[in-house]
C-alpha cells in the first residue's frame, strides 16, 4: 500500500497495521518532507513509478487537487483508493483520481494505533475480494462500521473521528477542576486517566444505555448526583450537541476548500 501524506492520522494507522501483523515491507510512505518512519517501512519524498494496487490518501483535504495531479501515474484499473480526507466525498475522490477500480472513505481516530478505533466506511461498488480486504484493513485498526451511504458520514466523523478530542477536553477540565480544588497536578492527571480507562471498560462491557450507566454511579442526594445536577443546570448536553454539530458542519467547508483551492500544496503537506 502506498500511503500519501504521513501526518498524525497516517502515523496512527500505520502503527495499527504493523501492530496487527502487516509486514513493514507492504507499506510505502510518500511525504514531500522527510520524516522518521517505523523500522522496515520506507518513506520517500518522491512517488513510485507505475500504478499502485492500494493507495491511501492522508494529506490535508485542501491539498487534494494538487496532490491528485501528482498521483495520476500511480492510478491504474486495479487501484483501490482509500481516503481519510475529512469532508471529501466519493464523487470528489472519483474526480480527483479517475480510472481507479474503486474508492473508499474511511474515518478512524488516533486509537487506530492501538487497534482500538471504530472505523467508519463508505465506498463506491467494490469487488467482493477488494471489499473483504478493506474490511480486514479497517478491522485491524479496531472495528469496521460500514455505512449504507455518505449522507451521515460527516456526522459519524464528528462522533467517532473527532470524539476523542471532545473526551480529552473533558478529561482536561476534570483534572483542572481537581487541581483548582487542591489536588497535585500529577495526581489529578493520573486519577483522571485511570478513571476514564475504567469507565470506558465498563461501558464497553455493558449492554445498558449510557444514561443508565451514569445514573447507576449516582444515588439520590449523593455526591455524584450533586455534580450531575450542576452539569444539567449548565446545559452540558446542549453544549456537546452544539460541538458535534459544528464538527459535522465543518465537513461542508472542507469540501468547498478541496473543490476550490487550487494553490500548490506546500512542501511537507502532511
Amino acid at each position: 500500500m502506498l500511503v500519501v501524506g504521513y501526518g498524525v492520522m497516517a502515523q496512527a494507522m500505520v502503527a495499527g497495521w504493523l501492530r496487527a501483523g502487516v509486514p513493514a515491507g507492504a507499506l510505502r510512505l510518500f511525504n514531500p518532507r522527510p520524516k522518521p518512519a517505523p523500522e522496515g517501512v520506507s518513506l520517500s519524498t518522491s512517488l513510485p513509478k507505475g500504478p499502485q494496487r492500494w493507495l491511501l490518501l492522508a494529506c490535508k483535504p485542501q491539498h487534494l487537487p494538487d496532490v491528485a495531479a501528482l498521483l495520476r501515474p500511480c492510478i491504474g484499473p486495479r487501484t483501490v483508493v482509500l481516503s481519510v480526507l475529512a469532508g471529501v466525498d466519493l464523487d470528489a475522490l472519483k474526480t480527483a483520481t479517475p480510472g481507479a477500480a474503486g474508492w473508499v472513505r474511511m474515518m478512524p481516530n488516533l486509537a487506530a494505533a492501538l487497534g482500538a478505533s471504530p472505523v467508519a466506511l463508505a465506498s463506491s461498488p467494490l469487488s467482493p475480494a477488494d471489499g473483504a480486504v478493506v474490511d480486514r484493513l479497517a478491522s485491524m485498526l479496531g472495528s469496521a462500521v460500514w455505512l449504507d451511504g455518505e449522507d451521515r458520514f460527516d456526522l459519524v466523523t464528528a462522533l467517532a473521528g473527532s470524539g476523542p478530542g471532545l473526551v480529552f477536553a473533558i478529561m482536561a477540565a476534570l483534572a483542572d477542576a481537581a487541581e483548582a480544588n487542591g489536588l497535585e497536578r500529577a495526581v489529578a492527571d493520573r486519577l483522571t486517566r485511570d478513571m476514564v480507562v475504567g469507565a470506558a471498560a465498563l461501558a464497553a462491557r455493558s449492554e445498558d444505555a449510557l444514561p443508565l450507566l451514569a445514573a447507576r454511579v449516582a444515588s439520590k442526594g449523593g455526591m455524584t448526583q450533586a455534580g450531575l445536577d450542576v452539569l444539567e443546570a449548565r446545559g452540558l448536553a446542549e453544549t456537546i450537541r452544539e460541538a458535534l454539530t459544528a464538527i459535522r458542519d465543518s465537513g461542508a467547508q472542507l469540501r468547498r476548500a478541496a473543490a476550490g483551492d487550487q494553490g500548490r500544496a506546500p512542501a511537507g503537506f502532511a
